[in-house]
């Protein structure tokens, strides 16, 4: 059980960093989609 807890939280974490990661290419193709819509 303990191993299995272990792996799981490893995965939640990982999911959580892949999440953050996306979340932060979208918010720059945003930024840069707005950058172009002003010029």
């Amino acid at each position: 059980k303990e191993t299995k807890n272990e792996m799981q939280k490893m995965a939640k974490s990982l999911h959580f960093v892949e999440a953050g990661k996306l979340r932060d290419k979208l918010f720059e193709l945003e930024k840069i989609r707005s950058k172009k819509k002003r010029a």
